[in-house]
């Protein structure tokens, strides 16, 4: 969970120290909509481990691979459906609400879709593997929430504040090995 979170939520307190109100607002609601979106989806897999758990015991392994690839490709394809209707119509869609603060930027939006896509895979993935009681992603997933926090502080000390430097730092941390 820590090293979620500051994988996840870490660049969020470097965005309130380092850029405008504007920023901040925008990248906290569009990470509070993603993050919406990935705990719906994610749901339809998380229904699946206790008989995944109860798969695991009968040592069904077809039953596992059949029930682990549908769920998971129903997850990922509902995230994926969320993040295009986000992209093209979260904008309009805030302005009904009469919401004064906009997602970020179009091409940051799109790639933030497509690195939190990856992260739900993979988070999928860990959660499968804690039917088999084992948890080889723990040692990677402090580590890799601490290099974005140190990449991520290093880039706003050495360069001028970003918002798209910061989650690209994000994706590309968690693809070196997480992603994997």
């Amino acid at each position: 969970q820590v090293g979620s979170f500051l994988i996840l939520k870490g660049n969020f307190f470097i965005v309130s120290a380092t850029l405008g109100l504007t920023t901040i607002a925008s990248y906290g609601l569009t990470l509070q909509i993603f993050g919406l979106l990935s705990a719906v989806s994610a749901t339809i897999f998380l229904l699946q481990t206790p008989q995944i758990n109860k798969l695991q015991i009968q040592e069904d392994i077809e039953g596992i691979k059949h029930l682990y690839i549908l769920s998971k490709a129903l997850s990922l394809i509902c995230f994926i459906i969320g993040s295009v209707f986000i992209i093209f119509w979260g904008n309009e869609c805030l302005q009904l609400l009469k919401s004064k603060t906009n997602l970020i930027d179009l091409w940051w939006l799109v790639i933030l879709a497509i690195i939190l896509t990856l992260e739900l895979n993979h988070s999928l993935a860990a959660t499968y593997l804690t039917t088999l009681n084992k948890t080889p992603f723990l040692i990677p997933s402090i580590l890799s929430g601490i290099s974005v926090l140190i990449l991520s502080i290093l880039s706003v000390i050495y360069s001028e504040p970003n918002l798209g430097i910061l989650i690209l730092i994000q994706g590309l941390v968690q693809l070196t090995y997480n992603n994997w």
